[in-house]
């Protein structure tokens, strides 16, 4: 089975030889199979590439091959099941590299200018106050205490104040529903866009260091499930799905890719897209305030 393309990431697991894990879920275009607590998502064709993902070019991940609970080889020569199928066949599969760059040389102004778009196509007002910007990410499915996790995140992005980033993941952390929970979902979002954004839009990359290590909570897979952890790690690395690459985009043509992503995450899960949608717009905007 050929592949589409391989995360680095993914080929980044296979530095001290093959690992074993096991499928955890099997869907009609994702299926997810755990190495340890990283966990590989592999997806059909037309589904959004991952920054810990194999991307199959010609089928989908359907349980005909890939089982519940099967065990899993991931190794120099591809990902094989027990059955023999295989996800690449490879020693050099084609790869994708999830790091956000388009805003690399980007100003500050292009950077607060590309957040405020991001959020009015959401429908939310750039120039309302931080509390009310909060109110409107606070999607459905998160409580008091992860209503008051995003307030405090934004103003920790705004202050550059990884005391306040710390406090913002612990009250996110694991709260929602799903595979990835709603409060994941925006800390995840708002991780890579200041990873990204941060370097030129005028944090020191000691501010930039501090806040993303205060951001990240401690003990990941203790309090959420084991693919959202991945993608939080992912994302403090400035890794993201291949949609925030878009959203960021401020090199040339930039402004013609970036309303495509908008509705392309607006179909992605019950609130996963619009959360990293809406995100990553106040993130950019206030990272460049």
């Amino acid at each position: 089975m050929p592949d589409h393309r391989v995360a680095t990431p993914v080929l980044g697991r296979l530095a001290p030889g093959p690992s074993l894990g096991v499928v955890r879920s099997v869907g009609r275009a994702t299926a997810y199979a755990d190495f340890d607590g990283f966990v590989v998502a592999l997806t059909a064709p037309g589904v959004a590439l991952m920054p810990n993902g194999i991307a199959l070019a010609d089928r989908s991940p359907d349980p005909d091959w890939l089982r519940l609970g099967a065990p899993v080889q991931l190794g120099r020569g591809g990902l094989t099941t027990r059955g023999g199928e295989v996800a690449w066949a490879s020693r050099r599969p084609p790869t994708w590299d999830p790091t956000v760059r388009g805003a690399e040389e980007a100003e500050p102004e292009a950077i607060r200018a590309r957040g405020a778009a991001i959020l009015a196509a959401c429908g939310i007002d750039a120039a309302a106050s931080l509390k009310r910007l909060a109110a409107a990410l606070a999607r459905d499915g998160l409580d008091p205490a992860a209503r008051d996790g995003v307030a405090l995140l934004l103003h920790s992005v705004a202050g550059r104040d990884p005391r306040s980033a710390a406090a913002a993941g612990a009250r996110l952390l694991g709260r929602g529903q799903g595979l990835t929970p709603a409060g994941d979902d925006l800390l995840a979002a708002t991780l890579a866009t200041v990873a990204a954004c941060a370097p030129t839009a005028g944090w020191s990359e000691r501010e930039r260091t501090a806040w993303l290590a205060g951001a990240l909570p401690a003990r990941l897979r203790a309090a959420t499930t084991p693919l959202s952890a991945t993608l939080l790690e992912l994302a403090a690395a400035g890794q993201a799905i291949e949609p925030l690459h878009r959203l960021l985009d401020l090199g040339p043509g930039g402004d013609r890719g970036w309303p495509g992503a908008v509705r392309q995450l607006a179909g992605i899960g019950h609130s996963t897209g619009p959360c990293y949608a809406a995100a990553t717009g106040a993130a950019a905007l206030l990272c460049a305030a």
